[in-house]
């Protein structure tokens, strides 16, 4: 058992482990489905939207979707080559939104 798991049956939350093969083939913003949409290693781009973010990120929006119904802006995932932190907050009466930039 990890400590994920560990933490998770504390609080009773179930956990599920995915098999991440072949998410990052379709887009977690507009569903377009495209074999040779990861550019490099990490860079990931849809030749349909436009989006362009980290292709595991893009997979790991993939999974999400499946588990959560509410899409969280992916817009401001950075442009693949390095990773870019992005904070997104969770507000129950708004969804999700982008954090305020520190003044």
């Amino acid at each position: 058992m990890n400590l994920i798991d560990y933490k998770a049956r504390e609080r009773g939350i179930e956990v599920e482990m995915p098999d991440e093969r072949g998410t990052s083939s379709s887009c977690s913003v507009c569903g377009h489905e495209d074999e040779d949409s990861r550019v490099e290693r990490g860079l990931w781009k849809c030749d349909c939207c436009g989006i362009v973010a980290h292709g595991d990120v893009n997979g790991a929006d993939n999974i999400r979707q499946k588990t959560l119904p509410v899409t969280p802006p992916l817009g401001g995932s950075g442009n693949g080559c390095l990773a870019q932190p992005c904070v997104i907050q969770f507000s129950r009466t708004r969804g999700f939104q982008p954090r305020a930039p520190a003044e």
